[in-house]
């Protein structure tokens, strides 16, 4: 015991003396970093938004002129210049230049506009120095003139800008930060709009400054009066303190690396020599046969998520898998409910690369479970589980399947489709919505960032319900994080434009455009499916056919560069409201996101058409008494609120037979089979779809690591408790009482 703990203490001395030896070399090696004081959160913030600020103001200057490497010279030379701002008016200055830039005069001239002309608009004017490499080359217009600049559009704020070469060899022997740009190295001078002065993030009102390297051997600055962008005015960072920086940020590297190894060495002698591994497991093992024990829990809190990592049991069996994709698979399955009753579900299975999805889809799911009732044009949600390495999402099972498929295999009539169009409209206006219109409360808009046929479900009565909100987020009053709504999500033949250009804003109004976008292409697929003559037989088409290739560039070339959208067949447009359909599609994906009207404002003016057309007028949500729901003056108000007991106000597809309304496909093992199938027996495969055994329901065992029915499972359970209950007899039995005795 004596030498166990002289051990102990010279391990205490020895790392004392070592920490404190560390400690002095970087007090004396880095003096500046040891004595800084804490700074501030506030502080810390302000300094990130300024550098976010500022890598997006280079990023919009160096894609605007397009650098690229000249393979002969070596040299950096801009190629393909753009207008840095369209309405310009250029006027003569002399400067001098060296070869081959050589001062002139030209004559004041108008610069042409690049976008279509419109009337100048008031507003504060900039005077800034232009001059450009390429055009001095190749025409040999080497003249520095003076630029009168104007705000554009919705960008109010205005700068001289400066781009230009950076010598990152030069040696100046100089603690000066900026040092003068030599004017051979100008590549282009300049204006520039901006949002505001904070996107702009000008280094110096009066001189043109650099803030920041990019891209390596391209600099870029930028100032905020008349004529600061002139060629003495230029500064680019001295290389000499920019390297002497660097030299110190390795040297604190290096240190800091160093105390993490040491201390991750230490932590493991810890580990090993204490035990902690053993007490760790033998702890984990015991949370894990806990959690198999104490059964399902649907819907259950983030922190017993995190928690329990072990295969759960859900009371689903005769699974048949009726669709897949990157995500994973779809199957239809039974679920056996506490009371016995038996209900068909739709079990949604991610993997763990897709592991974030299955969270946001879980996240939407119970912030519209916690309202109290649902909404029926969203699919009903049963819960969310993990089950061993695989996420679930459960779902009420749709009998008729996605939209998709049902445009896919039928020929519809205009009774169903206007139907379809209503319900779907209904629901993205549901989740865009944030009035208390049918919970009562206020609701948090939800955008779905995904609509596309595919996620578009068809109940029995043919009313559509939206699915999959594995993109979709919750706008909260704080918005959402920029960093979970960047990038281009979706599916790329239904993105909107600005989702194309990755040009999005971060309102929930730029997020809600971009879904009425897609749903406008989805309501021309049900259009353009749908029979409205008798000679008529409409091929099934997905939105922009006439494409090959759906990459992003391809869309986006299309969409934004050619302007095309999809085109009506001359029935639709002659067809009384069919027409009108087409007309508000038409609406949905104006190329201006502004423009487009909402999802809310589209449902009103179909739904009052469409019920004027069957001789009612009712408009939605627009009830007089709300105290008894069947008095309520709006139909649809009273379908939601007692969802299975009236049917949906609009006209019945089964009452139009022209074609008739499309059969209820068969989900096999061997796949689903549809009403258009060729050469295949419906009916009887229907018959053996029915005569159809499943094989018992099988559950995991923890203790046996192994697949059980549940006869098997249960038995297993009763022979554990009577082994137990033996062994604690037994123990009692064996213990001596305080006489002494047996």
């Amino acid at each position: 015991m004596v030498e166990r703990g002289t051990v102990k203490l010279k391990w205490r001395r020895s790392l004392f003396l070592f920490f404190a030896l560390l400690h002095v070399i970087i007090a004396d090696d880095i003096p500046s970093v040891s004595s800084r004081e804490p700074v501030p959160v506030e502080v810390r913030n302000e300094r990130l938004q300024a550098e976010q600020a500022e890598l997006h103001w280079l990023n919009n200057v160096i894609s605007r002129v397009d650098v690229q490497q000249d393979n002969q010279t070596g040299k950096m030379l801009a190629s393909n210049p753009r207008p840095l701002m369209p309405d310009l008016v250029t006027t003569t200055q002399k400067f001098e230049l060296p070869e081959p830039l050589q001062a002139s005069v030209i004559q004041k001239k108008e610069v042409p506009n690049f976008e279509e002309e419109e009337e100048e608009e008031d507003g504060p004017t900039l005077e800034c120095q232009h001059y450009d490499e390429v055009v001095c080359r190749e025409q040999g217009k080497c003249n520095v003139t003076t630029l009168t600049c104007r705000p554009s559009g919705h960008l109010s704020f205005i700068g001289c800008v400066a781009v230009f070469e950076f010598p990152k060899d030069l040696v100046t022997n100089s603690s000066e930060k900026h040092w003068p740009v030599e004017a051979a190295t100008v590549k282009t001078l300049g204006c520039m709009s901006f949002q505001s002065a904070e996107v702009a993030d000008c280094n110096h009102p009066t001189m043109c400054k650099q803030s920041r390297l990019t891209r390596n051997t391209i600099a870029t600055c930028c100032c905020t009066t008349d004529n600061c962008n002139t060629m003495g005015d230029l500064h680019h960072l001295n290389p000499d303190v920019l390297k002497a920086q660097q030299a110190g940020y390795l040297q604190l590297l290096i240190c800091l690396g160093v105390i993490i190894i040491v201390a991750a060495v230490l932590g493991l002698a810890c580990f090993l020599y204490t035990g902690c591994g053993k007490i760790k497991k033998k702890y984990k093992d015991m949370e894990k046969t806990n959690a198999m024990e104490n059964g399902n829990r649907p819907l259950v809190d983030r922190e017993s998520f995190e928690m329990v990592e072990t295969p759960k049991e859900l009371p689903i069996t005769d699974f048949v898998r009726i669709g897949f994709g990157s995500f994973g698979k779809v199957f239809r399955a039974k679920w056996v409910c506490d009371s016995g009753e038996v209900k068909i579900v739709a079990v949604k299975k991610i993997m763990e690369a897709n592991r974030r999805d299955y969270e946001a889809e879980k996240k939407i799911f119970e912030e519209l479970h916690s309202y109290g009732k649902w909404y029926s044009a969203i699919v009903p949600f049963v819960c969310a589980e993990r089950i061993g390495d695989e996420y679930w999402i459960v779902t009420e099972f749709q009998e008729r399947l996605s939209l998709y498929e049902m445009l896919k295999h039928n020929i519809i009539n205009p009774t169903l489709c206007y139907r379809l169009i209503l319900t779907m409209l209904d629901g993205l206006q549901f989740l865009h919505d944030d009035r208390p219109c049918f919970f009562k409360i206020p609701k948090k808009p939800i955008i779905h960032r995904d609509i596309k046929s595919r996620n578009i479900l068809v109940r029995s009565d043919f009313t559509a319900c939206i699915t999959d909100f594995g993109y979709a987020r919750i706008y909260e009053k704080t918005g959402v994080a920029r960093s979970d709504l960047l990038g281009q999500v979706g599916t790329t033949r239904y993105m909107a434009p600005e989702m194309l250009a990755a040009s999005t804003g971060f309102s929930t109004t730029a997020f809600k455009a971009m879904d009425v976008y897609s749903m406008s292409l989805v309501m021309w697929e049900t259009i353009n499916r749908t029979k409205l003559l008798p000679s008529e037989s409409p091929e099934y088409q997905q939105p922009y056919p006439e494409l090959q290739n759906t990459k992003v560039q391809d869309v986006r070339t299309h969409v934004i560069t050619n302007k095309m959208r999809p085109t009506w067949r001359p029935s639709v447009l002659s067809h009384e409201l069919m027409s009108l359909f087409a007309r508000v599609a038409e609406d949905m994906w104006d190329v201006d996101a502004d423009s487009r009207i909402t999802a809310g404002c589209a449902f009103n003016q179909l739904w009052l058409h469409t019920m004027a057309a069957r001789g009612r007028s009712e408009g939605y949500h627009s009830g007089d008494d709300e105290s008894n729901p069947l008095e309520v003056s709006d139909p649809l108000e009273v379908y939601h609120d007692l969802p299975g007991k009236y049917p949906h106000p609009s006209a019945d597809p089964m009452d139009d037979d022209n074609p008739p309304p499309p059969t209820v496909p068969i989900c096999t093992e061997d796949g689903v089979i549809h009403g258009d199938a060729p050469d295949v027996p419906v009916q009887e495969a229907f018959e053996e779809y029915l005569e159809y055994k499943p094989e018992p329901e099988q559950v995991f065992s923890v203790e046996k690591q192994m697949l059980m029915t549940r006869a098997e499972f249960e038995e297993l359970k009763k022979q554990e408790k009577e082994a137990a209950e033996a062994q604690e007899f037994n123990s009692r039995a064996s213990t001596p009482t305080p006489a002494g005795h047996f």
